[in-house]
Formats: C-alpha cells, sequence, structure tokens
C-alpha cells in the first residue's frame, strides 16, 4: 500500500514539473531571417536585348543571262576578285546557233548585194549601146526611157540589199555581244568568292536556280541586322547605340549607332521581328558573314541615380513603400516616391537612402 502512494506521489510531482517548468527548458524557435537586397547608387540604363546577323553590305550573285554548260570556273570560295575579272565560263549553245545562223544569213544578203549590183551594172552598159544606137538613128527614145527606169529599179534594189546587210550586221553584232556576255562572266565588284554553286560540266540555267553559279560579297564593311520585337520597337530610335558582342567575347566588341530602321517586318513563326541596321568595318576581313551577335540597344541613360530593384517595392493604397530592416529579423514600411527606369529596376526619388536594407520581395502580408 505504502509503495502505490509512493508511485502516485512520483507521477503528481512530475506532472507538475511537466506543467510549470518543462516549458521553461524547451529551446525558443528563432526567427526566420528575411531575405534583403540593399539600396544602390550608380548608374542605370534601359536596354533592349536582341539578336544579331552579321550580312554582307554587298552581296551580288554571278549567274548566267542564258542556258549553258558551264567550261570554267575561275576563283574558289575565300577567293579575291577584283571588279571585271573573268570569274567563270559558259557554252551558251542557244545563243551560239543564232549567232552562227545569222552568220550563214550573211551570205544570202552578200549574193542579193552581188546579184543587184550585176543587174545594175548590165542595165547601165546597155544604155551606153542604145545611146550609141540612138545617135546613129536606130535606137528610139522610148527604149533609153525604159532602160533608165531599169537602172533606177536596180539601183533600188542594190540600196534595198545593203540596208539589209546592215540589219542583220548589226544584229549580228548586239547577239555576238550577248554570246560574249554570257560566254565569260565577270566580277560585278571588287570582293571575296562567298560561294560556288555550281562546277564544270553542269548546266546553268536562269530557269532553275537562277543560273547562280557564284556569289561575290564585298566583306569589308558588314551590316548587323538586329531584330526588333514589336514590344520594343517603338523605343528603338536611329542614333542610338547598341553594344554588339559576338561567340565568345566576354564584353561588348562594339559601340555603334543604330543606322537605319526597316519599314516592313520580317515574320519567323508568326512573329513580327523588325530590323535594325548598324555597320561594322572589317577591313581586315577578321568577321564573318552569317555570324551571330548578342545586342543591347540602350534605350536610356540615367547616371549616378539611387535605384531599387522592382520586386522589392509594393504599393499600398496606391503609395509606394519599401519595407525596411535594420536586424534582418523585422521591418518597418516606408513611403517612397519612384520613377520607373527599366522593366526590372526603379529609380527612387525619395523616401530612403543609398545603402538602405530592405526586404526582397516586398512582403505580401504588408500589402
Amino acid at each position: 500500500m505504502l509503495k502505490f502512494i509512493g508511485v502516485v506521489v512520483v507521477l503528481l510531482l512530475g506532472a507538475a514539473a511537466y506543467k510549470y517548468g518543462f516549458d521553461d527548458l524547451m529551446p525558443t524557435a528563432e526567427q526566420p531571417a528575411l531575405r534583403t537586397v540593399t539600396v544602390e547608387q550608380g548608374d542605370v540604363e534601359n536596354v533592349v536585348r536582341a539578336i544579331g546577323r552579321l550580312k554582307a553590305f554587298i552581296e551580288t550573285p554571278v549567274s548566267a543571262s542564258m542556258a549553258g554548260i558551264v567550261t570554267g570556273i575561275e576563283y574558289q570560295s575565300g577567293d579575291t576578285v577584283e571588279k571585271g575579272a573573268p570569274v567563270a565560263t559558259i557554252n551558251a549553245f542557244r545563243q551560239k546557233s543564232r549567232v552562227e545562223g545569222l552568220e550563214f544569213g550573211l551570205s544570202e544578203r552578200r549574193a542579193a548585194i552581188d546579184a543587184a549590183q550585176i543587174e545594175r551594172d548590165f542595165l547601165i552598159d546597155q544604155r551606153e549601146v542604145q545611146s550609141a544606137l540612138r545617135e546613129r538613128g536606130v535606137a528610139t527614145p522610148q527604149a533609153l526611157a525604159r532602160l533608165e527606169a531599169d537602172i533606177g529599179i536596180a539601183r533600188a534594189k542594190l540600196a534595198q540589199a545593203q540596208a539589209l546587210l546592215e540589219a542583220k550586221l548589226a544584229e549580228l553584232r548586239v547577239e555576238q555581244e550577248i554570246l560574249d556576255f554570257a560566254t565569260t562572266l565577270l566580277s560585278p565588284h571588287n570582293g571575296t568568292v562567298v560561294s560556288v554553286n555550281s562546277h564544270e560540266g553542269r548546266l546553268a540555267d536562269p530557269a532553275f536556280d537562277g543560273g547562280r553559279i557564284m556569289t561575290v560579297a564585298d566583306i569589308s564593311r558588314l551590316k548587323v541586322e538586329i531584330q526588333i520585337t514589336e514590344a520594343d520597337i517603338a523605343r528603338i530610335k536611329p542614333g542610338i547605340n547598341a553594344r554588339i558582342s559576338l561567340p565568345g567575347d566576354t564584353e561588348p566588341r562594339f559601340t555603334l549607332p543604330i543606322e537605319r530602321i526597316q519599314p516592313l517586318p520580317k515574320v519567323f513563326g508568326g512573329i513580327n521581328l523588325y530590323v535594325a541596321e548598324v555597320t561594322i568595318e572589317n577591313a581586315d576581313g577578321a568577321l564573318r558573314i552569317a555570324q551571330n551577335a548578342e545586342v543591347q540597344v540602350v534605350t536610356d541613360q540615367f547616371p549616378s541615380v539611387v535605384h531599387l530593384r522592382n520586386e522589392a517595392i509594393g504599393f499600398v493604397d496606391g503609395q509606394a513603400f519599401v519595407a525596411v530592416t535594420t536586424d534582418g529579423q523585422t521591418y518597418e514600411l516606408q513611403p517612397i516616391e519612384t520613377r520607373y527606369a527599366t522593366r526590372f529596376v526603379s529609380i527612387i526619388e525619395q523616401g530612403v537612402e543609398a545603402g538602405a536594407t530592405v526586404v526582397t520581395p516586398f512582403p505580401q502580408d504588408a500589402q
């Protein structure tokens, strides 16, 4: 019995200790640290980020003007050529046949002239004979008059035959020039052969692939075609700077002004992209056509301003606030005045100073 009473007393004492003393022995949970960001002072830029591609300023295809078999290609891709240099030859068989047909027709025209001259000379001789007979009273005046008329007709025939020959010669000269032009293809300007699209023995025909044999480009100056979305194009103007980085660059390689904006967009997958152009000098040929570029177009600049990331700013009843903290555990709402700078950062006009620590993102329970 005494043993049972002792157990009960121990249990009661334990319960009392649990109720009044155990809570004091339990460790208190620490307040979780707030995520913070520092209000900064420095330069703020409004930047449109875009993708660009390098293209030759002048890029010209060298193409057959008429169908023919390629008989020679004088330059290969990467070779430098001068304006007017022969770069390829073709056998323009159709045009060659036309020229040969015209040359054959000349013999007929010359034969017609010879016949007209013989007829004219014969009639002139007959007139001399008739004139002699007329002096002796044998020939009649009517006979002489008929001869004069026939001589006039013969001279007209001769003149017509000569005119037809000249016309054929002129036509032959034109067709021969066309043949020469079609047979020997010349470089349209100084530049570099950037592609060869044919080979010897292949048919070059303007009806198929435009008859292209090669492409010559002037790569001493390149343009960067910058693709701008519809949402950003209104902020892009000629004259503002674009920072251009090429693959492998850790910093922008060029900072150059935008020169022009093409009025019509290019459509990619149903998305309109407007093209802004920048020119890059490439005298050493180090840059390559079709290289991709990362572009930052600076639309606004704000030097040495107090600024803060937008997610750290909240609004209560239309008033902008930040949650200022000094211990990283608690915060106090502070009203501020801001003006929009970029999609990510706002400039602070008043309310907090640079160096202040604020909660980010702005606490939801404070709104």
